[in-house]
């Protein structure tokens, strides 16, 4: 073999185990992509997975701790009789420790099929605390016990990390069923209508005082989705349960978010593994080529021995 050829053969061996060393850093690259794009897919399902953790034993705690009927009830409904007058300014705000006194324990729990919201707790306010641990009644409306005259305003954040209890109720549609279990009592509420207001604007909130002789309540959340910079109001009227469950369930969250999001990290993934099997085949391919080449320089060799 000549000094040429053992040259060569140095550089081929060279660029061998430069492409083993760049097979590795793809293998790598791999496994980390991986790693990171299965762990984001998985995150809706860790914080459903959560929310169900935190919510089963309240859910189970208060059903087994509320009696039927509740002795809340009564005082519940005087209270709610209070809030029309004080929507009319007769009357100052009535005083809600007079129905509950612990405002931190769940007045009951909201369910909504189309939108697969199952048991979120309920309870009275709009405090940071409240929100970050469910839904709240905002305390200038109806207690949500149901009855004529009575408008129960429900809301819950959209949109925040770790709080994003009402996120879907944008994709509600006419004749979808809520359902609300509260002070021992198990309601049924069909949409029958959304919209948007300017939360500056105090007089828009009219909209979500008591009509007289109407059993209504109201989905609030904020809107747009990470903008945040109007309120979106889904309306409810009460209809009978057993008009409730004749309704068929139509899922309505099939392009939430949260699916578009497990929808692109899933295309993501997909992009990774096509980019690593044509890095493979490329790899192969220049190992063949190198193999083919060192097999020529052995036959010269052979040649050059014989002669």
């Amino acid at each position: 073999m000549t000094t040429s050829d053992n040259e060569r053969l140095r550089q081929f061996e060279i660029k061998r185990l430069e492409q083993q060393k760049y097979n590795r850093r793809i293998y790598r690259r791999l496994f980390t992509g991986l790693i990171i794009g299965i762990i984001l897919f998985l995150i809706p399902f860790i914080f459903d997975t959560y929310n169900k953790l935190r919510t089963e034993p309240l859910v189970r705690a208060y059903q087994k701790n509320t009696p039927k009927p509740d002795p809340s009830l009564a005082p519940a409904r005087a209270y709610n009789r209070q809030i029309v007058k004080f929507q009319q300014r007769k009357v100052k705000q009535p005083d809600i420790t007079k129905v509950q006194k612990d405002l931190r324990s769940p007045i009951g729990y909201v369910t909504i099929p189309a939108i697969n919201l199952k048991n979120m707790m309920m309870r009275f306010g709009e405090s940071d605390w409240v929100l970050e641990h469910g839904v709240g009644v905002l305390d200038w409306t109806s207690l949500p016990i149901g009855g004529k005259s009575t408008h129960s305003v429900i809301t819950g954040h959209t949109g925040l990390a770790n709080q994003v209890y009402f996120d879907n109720i944008r994709y509600l549609k006419k004749g979808d069923v809520i359902y609300l279990h509260t002070f021992g009592k198990k309601l049924a509420y069909e949409v029958v209508g959304r919209k948007i207001i300017d939360p500056s604007d105090k007089r828009q909130y009219s909209v979500l005082n008591v009509t007289k002789g109407r059993d209504r309540i109201t989905l609030l959340t904020c809107t747009p989705i990470f903008v945040n910079s109007h309120r979106l109001l889904i309306f409810a009227k009460r209809v009978p349960l057993k008009t409730a469950a004749r309704t068929k369930t139509t899922r309505r969250d099939i392009w939430s978010l949260e699916h578009v999001w497990m929808l692109v990290v899933f295309l993501l993934i997909l992009l990774l593994l096509i980019w690593f099997v044509y890095q493979r085949h490329a790899y192969n391919k220049q190992v063949q080529a190198i193999e083919e080449q060192l097999r020529g320089l052995n036959d010269k060799d052979i040649q050059d021995e014989n002669h």
